[in-house]
């Protein structure tokens, strides 16, 4: 039914390479296997074109649209596709092993069935052409795919040729190094082979030596025995010959001894007569001895008596200089207290005076108002009466125009009668025109009433509109007028309080000027008092050494005195003599403890008056100790008035505020009622009245807080200085003089008054008393008003010193933290110099021990040389010696070997200790507290992290750095390295600080921050040019911020929160992490960037690492080549492009700073070429196999150097 031939079949096949012969199964088509056409229902195989699966090809996947049904899915006849079945067709794949592409075959087949069913179809639709086109394009993917394949399986043969000629290189060169290797261990085996049979050689000749020298040693035994009985022989006749010897010399040394007795007697006879001289001489210089000590004793009494005065007179002087500032400094305080009473008194007066121009002011205000309220109602009167008269003169036209109206129609209706014959058709459209006429003139008469009507009410709203603007503009003048005067009075209140408190200040540090005078008067006594006493003791050490000196000619003279009574022993013919010389011995012994019971009655003396030194040193430090309590509470009294000051200006802000709040409130009222303007200007007056008598209600109230604040203040104060006055002594004296001084005048007075009741004295006697009185009087109100001073001068006083004391804590918070950091960096420099010890201690250990290898070389060559000189002495037929000393020159070059070694570790560690040494140096110039040891070698990717660390830091993210972020990197990298220990304790506080936050309900750190500002709005300044974009931005001071960081529990109660408070230690250390420019102000931007920092991962900590290392050295190349940071930039920057991108950041490092260093291997095989010359040296004194040897080790030095 118009299928195709099997010759057309047979040339569609061919591209595949399928046989079309008769007998084979691909031959045979559909029509001749029995199938006319195929089964109905049928579908095409289901096999993918794109897949080229061995099973299936499906065109319909590949070729969609054009009449392929998918697997599943219905034909346009209703039937379902199917799965392709070889049955269907009877194709039966070829199972023998000769076949050469079975793949191909099935492919093939899938194919040929594919064919066959486009065939049909393309006879049932008649669309040849289109779908002939269509075959021929998978026919030629196929063929593409089928190239796509060959071509990859021969790219992989030849990947896998590759990867197999490169494995057989590697296994070649493996085995030539273990060639190389196995045959560099089978020479050393023959080497030592060699050198054991070497040695036994030179075991056995020693074997031989030993033999010899038994027999040698056994001859000589025999020779030194015959020479030991000829000695004995010669000795027993010696001894005969000394005894006779010995008797003579005997009795020569009888003779001698007699001889030495009679000059023994007459020497004893010479010296009794010098001792007798040397008595007399020893008496006369103790009596001149006794006379100077005596005058010296009273010259020293003398003295001491006369520093005893000194001494009292510099302490009458210091009481009568504390007298003399006690009393100025009394006079001061009454005059401040006089002072600040006056000022009291002006305050109090300006504060009346105030009071009644306010009255006066509100006063005025009625007067205004009423007279307002006046001219309004005249206005008002006057409006009416214009209406009246404007609705009398509308009355009477009316009434003309009506009456003359009535004159015409008279007039007509005569004429109307004179002509009724003639207008008789006439009347009724006369009439009918009459009407019209008087509507017209009812409607404009209307109309001209409205219009004047109008005119009067837009008047009058314009009258009433205009007074209204003038009373709001009189009153807005007047709040203007009243706010100013306000604001003078409180500008000149402040100015005088700023002018009071520099008087203040002023007088404050006269005061102190002179305190500081007194007490350097006081120093300087003290000093003169102190030279006074070191004269003193200076006397006394005089005194001291001439006692001692006496001491050793009293020594000296008993031990003379000791050889006489030896002598005396000996000689006992002069007994008398004797005893004589022990009397006057007695009495110089006597003499002498008498001098040595004056000598101590000195000292004691001496150590008394130290005793009182030490007494006037107490009472001096006493002294100073009042004065700085004094200070102290001065610096109190201060403290307090700065406190009350800000109270007092809370309180005007607040009253300010109110102020603001009810003249809003006035307006919001005006606007918000609707009525006439009339009521509106009464409602304005009645709250406008209303307002000034709150406000005059607020102003007195607030008068009446601060006059009660100022009472209570002043009734603490004098409580407070009752209380101290009562704690001082002198001023509880002075208090009980003048209580004595009032009693005496009121008991004088009493007096008095008494005299004028009992006797009646005439008129100038009684004015007299009256004058008396009135003196006595104003004495005592004189002495109350100085008390009154002093108390007064005394808070002042003790204000100050509070003021001052707060400073002193300032400056030793700041001081204390300065000195924890260079504590710190103590520590750090203490760790590095114990580095730099233990290193230095590992070269002396090795040191020892080389010096202990080269003493056992030493002994050894000794050892060595004395075994040669034995051998050539005692073995003439053994020759030379030199196989032994072979041997042990190779134990010498193993030892010399190990001494390389160690001469080599000793080197490295030289160089640790010198860079430690270097980093020590550049840590103490640079004032880094940290610093980072570099790496040994960065490699690419460190760079490229490094590069895109720097980038980021503007938040551009172009790939390249510049100038800016250069900048900025070298100070982020200069802050990590010398605060890492601050970096690390800070993200820890302020995680802390977090954990605090969310503690607080409905707080973050934001708002904690912000809360912090507003709570401390003092301590908040504005910074210029910090913010984003240069804008001026708020900052908090520190101390504000300590405190707000310590408050921070406060309010949680026990709700459960595990986080501790903050310590004050741990406050000072998290603001030091907040505040790294240490400008004592914390600001917005600084505060996030320490939470961005505070939160950074791990990547970027390690990023900021490594830039910090290589900015570290960069810094060190700037400093070393004195450069900027713009010159280190330029330099790097090589195509002049304001940039630097990676490949300029690597290399610029590598030629700057050249962070690729050698390895110690490098370092090794330098150290054994630079002893290359010795070791060949070496090798070439050793004989036979030496130069072997030689042409190895220069071989291996060849491949060091290469």
């Amino acid at each position: 039914g118009g299928l195709y031939h099997s010759d057309r079949i047979s040339e569609l096949l061919s591209p595949f390479g399928a046989s079309t012969k008769p007998g084979d199964p691909l031959s045979a088509t559909p029509m001749s296997r029995g199938h006319s056409t195929p089964p109905r229902g049928h579908n095409p195989p289901t096999a993918r074109v794109g897949e080229i699966d061995n099973d299936n090809i499906n065109p319909s996947s590949a070729f969609p649209g054009y009449g392929y049904p998918n697997p599943g899915s219905e034909s346009r006849s209703g039937t379902k596709g199917f799965a392709f079945r070889s049955a269907d067709y009877d194709i039966i794949p070829s199972h023998s092993t000769s076949s050469n592409m079975p793949m191909l075959m099935l492919m093939d087949n899938a194919q040929s069935s594919m064919i066959d069913t486009l065939q049909r179809q393309l006879a049932e639709e008649r669309e040849r052409g289109a779908h002939r086109l269509q075959t021929e394009t998978l026919m030629h993917q196929l063929i593409s795919e089928r190239n796509m394949s060959s071509a990859r399986a021969a790219e992989e043969q030849s990947k896998w040729e590759s990867d197999v000629t490169s494995l057989q290189r590697d296994m070649t060169s493996k085995m030539e190094k273990m060639r190389e290797e196995n045959g560099f261990h089978q020479r050393n085996l023959i080497m030592q082979k060699r050198a054991n049979v070497e040695l036994k050689k030179e075991n056995e000749e020693l074997e031989r030596k030993l033999k010899y020298t038994k027999e040698s040693t056994d001859d000589l035994l025999d020779k030194n025995r015959q020479v030991f009985e000829e000695e004995k022989k010669a000795f027993a006749h010696r001894v005969k010959t000394d005894k006779g010897l010995i008797e003579n010399t005997k009795k020569q040394y009888e003779v001698r001894m007699k001889e030495k007795d009679a000059q023994h007697e007459s020497l004893n006879k010479m010296m009794e007569d010098k001792y007798k001289a040397e008595a007399e001489k020893t008496s006369e210089t103790f009596n001149t001895l006794k006379m100077e000590y005596a005058n010296r004793a009273l010259t020293f009494e003398k003295e001491v008596e006369k520093i005893k005065d000194l001494s009292e007179a510099a302490k009458i002087k210091s009481e009568a200089g504390i007298f003399k500032l006690k009393v100025h400094y009394e006079d001061k305080l009454k005059t401040l207290e006089s002072t600040a009473r006056q000022k009291g008194e002006g305050y109090t007066k300006m504060k009346w005076c105030n009071v009644m121009r306010v009255n006066a002011y509100q006063r005025r205000i009625q007067e205004m108002e009423k007279k307002h309220e006046e001219e309004l109602a005249a206005m008002k009167r006057a409006g009416e009466l214009a209406v009246s008269k404007v609705q009398t003169d509308i009355g009477a036209a009316a009434k003309e125009e009506r009456a003359s109206h009535m004159r015409a129609q008279h007039d007509h209706e005569l004429q109307l009668m004179q002509l009724h014959k003639e207008i008789t058709t006439k009347d009724q459209e006369h009439a009918r025109l009459l009407d019209v006429i008087r509507k017209e003139h009812k409607e404009e008469l209307q109309r001209e009433i409205d219009r004047i009507h109008n005119q009067e009410r837009e008047r009058d709203a314009d009258s009433i509109n205009k007074l209204a603007k003038k009373q709001e503009e009189k009153l807005r003048r007047v709040t203007e007028e009243l706010e100013a005067e306000w604001k003078e009075k409180l500008e000149e209140l402040q100015e005088k309080s700023d002018k009071a408190e520099k008087h203040h200040r002023g007088k404050l540090k006269k005061l102190q000027k002179e305190l500081e005078a007194a007490m350097e008067s006081l120093r300087s006594e003290e000093a003169e008092g102190k030279t006074r006493a070191n004269d003193f003791v200076r006397e006394i050490g005089r005194l001291n050494e001439q006692l001692e000196r006496n001491d050793k000619h009293i020594r000296s003279l008993e031990e003379e005195k000791r050889e006489v009574e030896r002598k005396f022993e000996h000689s006992k013919r002069h007994v008398l003599e004797g005893q004589e010389a022990k009397e006057e011995k007695e009495k110089v012994s006597a003499e002498l403890g008498l001098h040595k019971l004056e000598v101590h009655s000195l000292k004691e003396h001496v150590e008394g008056l130290k005793v009182k030194i030490g007494l006037l040193e107490k009472e001096k430090v006493e002294m100073e100790g009042e004065l700085d309590e004094g200070q102290e509470k001065v610096n109190a009294l201060k403290a307090e008035l700065e406190s009350e000051r800000e109270h007092n200006k809370t309180k005007l802000k607040e009253l300010n505020a109110k102020h603001q709040s009810v003249l809003s409130q006035l307006a919001n009222e005006k606007v918000a009622t609707g009525k006439s303007e009339s009521d509106a200007l009464k409602a304005l007056k009645l709250n406008h009245n209303k307002m000034v008598a709150e406000k005059d209600k607020d102003i007195s109230t607030s008068q009446a807080e601060v006059l009660a604040l100022k009472e209570s203040v002043g009734k603490l104060r004098a409580e407070k200085a009752s209380s101290k006055l009562k704690s001082s002594a002198q001023w509880t004296k002075e208090r009980k003089k003048l209580e004595d001084e009032i009693e005496k005048l009121t008991e004088e007075q009493g007096k008095l008054k008494l005299q004028a009741a009992k006797e009646e004295m005439t008129a100038s006697e009684n004015e007299r008393l009256q004058k008396l009185l009135e003196e006595s009087s104003d004495k005592i109100s004189g002495l109350a008003t100085d008390l009154g001073k002093l108390e007064r001068e005394q808070q002042t006083l003790e204000s100050d010193l509070r003021a001052e004391k707060e400073a002193t804590s300032k400056l030793a918070r700041e001081m204390k933290d300065k000195l924890e950091i260079i504590e710190e960096k103590e520590e750090e420099e203490k760790r590095l110099k114990k580095v730099i010890a233990g290193k230095t201690g590992e070269i002396e250990s090795l040191q020892e021990a080389k010096d202990k290898v080269e003493d056992e070389l030493k002994i050894k060559a000794e050892r060595v040389e004395e075994l040669g000189g034995q051998l050539d002495q005692q073995a003439n037929d053994i020759g030379s010696a030199q196989a032994i000393f072979v041997g042990e020159e190779k134990k010498q070059a193993h030892l010399l070997r190990d001494l390389d070694k160690a001469k080599m570790r000793i080197a490295e560690l030289e160089r640790e200790v010198a860079r430690l040494k270097e980093e020590l140096k550049k840590k103490e110039r640079r004032g880094s507290r940290s610093g980072i040891p570099p790496p040994s070698t960065l490699n690419k990717k460190d760079i490229k992290m490094i590069v895109k660390y720097i980038d980021r830091i503007n938040d551009d993210n172009d790939g390249e750095i510049s100038i800016e972020e250069f900048e900025k990197a070298m100070r982020l990298c200069r802050r990590a390295r010398g605060c890492a220990e601050e970096f690390t304790r800070g993200r820890m506080l302020t995680v802390k600080l977090e954990q605090l936050c969310d503690a607080h309900e409905d707080l973050t750190m934001n708002g904690w921050f912000k809360k912090a500002m507003s709570d401390h709005n003092a301590a908040v300044i504005e910074v210029k040019g910090t913010g984003p974009n240069g804008k001026d931005e708020k900052a908090i001071g520190t101390m504000a911020l300590h405190e707000a960081l310590l408050n921070m529990h406060k309010g949680l109660g026990k709700v459960g929160v595990d986080v501790e408070p903050f310590t004050p230690e741990d406050a000072s250390n998290l603001i030091r992490f907040l505040d790294p420019n240490l400008d004592e102000h914390v600001s917005v931007a600084e505060f996030k960037m320490a939470l961005r920092r505070a939160h950074l991962p791990a990547n970027s900590l390690y990023a900021e690492f490594q830039c910090s290392i290589v900015m570290h050295k960069l810094e060190d190349y700037m400093q070393d080549k004195h450069l900027r940071i713009k010159d280190v930039f330029e330099r790097m920057d090589k195509d002049h492009s304001g940039y630097i991108d990676l490949k300029e950041f690597e290399k610029g490092i590598k030629a700057l700073v050249g962070l690729d260093r050698e390895n110690e291997d490098h370092d090794l095989s330098r150290a054994i070429l630079g002893r290359k010359d010795e070791l060949l040296e070496r090798f070439d004194t050793i004989e036979g196999e030496g130069g072997e040897k030689r042409d190895e080790m220069r071989k291996k030095f060849s491949r060091l150097s290469s």
